[in-house]
């Protein structure tokens, strides 16, 4: 193909060349001629070696383009050749590859088989081992059961005559009791009787002795209760005496406590009412209640005011009343115990017309 693609060329090259030849053999043949003969009246064609020109450049151009195209055709063809041979290469390689593939499986096919038929020999082995065993097994039981037996049969025999041999003495020893029982019998039969009549004896001591004793026991009992009537009437009597003077002496604290109270919440209402001072909106009718909370030293806790009397002012003036005071001096000479029962907590009520508790 790529001969063919020179042939144009070569021939056109041909062509300009015998054109340029033909141009100059007049030339040529003019130059042989002896410069003194007489020149003659030459008949030629005019030949425009432009247009020639321009003719061969394209003729050269096609020429060009055709060997352009013939070289890609090549190369196309070259490459598709290779393309082809590399697909042949492809192609035995993974014929090869498939061949290699085939034949690894058909070694581990083997493999397999061989490994199977190893695993079923052994398995065979195994198996025969194990009926083997079982076999032995099952002789042993066999002779085991076998011994079993007959040491059964000997214990059974040795068992027998044991309670042959237990049953003769517990016959040899119940005769020998029952006689031994007998002599007993007799022997305790005579000791009762003595110890009957020893016992009747002593009964009668022991009961006389027990007579005499309960006399002693009655008399002493009655002594003891007797003694202990006075002693309880005594006690009793000590008891109701003590309890009356308690008696006394609580209704005398409950008295003096009581009149402790009343004395202190007087001192209170007039400690408070010395300092309050009424404001102009009290009005008769009035009443407004104070809960006093006091410390044991007599200082005051708080104030609140419990029951208004609906007048701001009073309210106030009540509560500044009793903050006045500041402390309650004769807190301290109360029992504290009282003093936190009955005097820590005291409602005062506020009265235009005076105070009270």
């Amino acid at each position: 193909m790529r001969i063919r693609s020179y042939i144009l060329p070569v021939v056109l090259a041909l062509l300009v060349h015998i054109c340029v030849v033909l141009l100059l053999v007049p030339h040529w043949f003019q130059h042989k001629q002896d410069p003194r003969q007489t020149p003659r009246h030459i008949q030629a064609t005019m030949i425009d070696l432009k247009s020639l020109a321009t003719e061969v450049a394209n003729q050269q151009q096609i020429a060009e383009a055709k060997e352009e195209a013939a070289q890609k055709q090549a190369e196309q063809a070259r490459q598709a050749a290779e393309l082809e041979k590399q697909e042949q290469a492809e192609q035995a390689r993974q014929a090869q590859e498939a061949e290699r593939k085939q034949q690894a499986e058909a070694q581990a096919q083997k493999k397999k088989l061989e490994e199977q038929k190893q695993q079923e020999a052994q398995k065979k082995l195994e198996e025969q081992k194990a009926k083997e065993a079982q076999q032995k097994k099952e002789a042993e039981q066999k002779k085991a059961e076998q011994e079993k037996a007959k040491a059964k049969e000997l214990e059974d025999a040795r068992i027998k005559k044991e309670k042959a041999d237990a049953a003769a003495a517990e016959a040899e020893k119940k005769k020998l009791a029952e006689e031994a029982k007998k002599k007993a019998a007799e022997k305790q039969k005579q000791e009762a009787a003595q110890k009957a009549a020893e016992a009747e004896k002593l009964k009668a001591a022991e009961a006389a002795k027990k007579k005499a004793e309960a006399d002693k026991q009655r008399k002493a009992e009655e002594a003891k209760r007797k003694e202990a009537e006075r002693v309880a009437a005594e006690k009793a009597a000590a008891e109701a005496k003590q309890k009356a003077e308690l008696e006394k002496r609580r209704q005398a604290a409950l008295e003096k406590n009581k009149q402790t109270v009343a004395d202190f919440s007087s001192y209170v209402v007039s400690e408070i009412s010395r300092r309050w001072i009424r404001p102009a909106t009290a009005r008769n009718g009035m009443q407004a209640t104070a809960l006093v909370v006091l410390f044991p030293s007599g200082e005051i806790d708080s104030v609140e005011i419990v029951q208004s009397s609906g007048d701001l002012g009073f309210d106030r003036s009540a509560e500044n009343a009793v903050y006045k005071v500041g402390r309650f001096s004769r807190a301290s000479e109360i029992d504290p115990v009282l003093f936190d029962r009955n005097l820590r907590r005291i409602k005062v009520i506020f009265r235009p017309e005076g105070l009270r508790y």
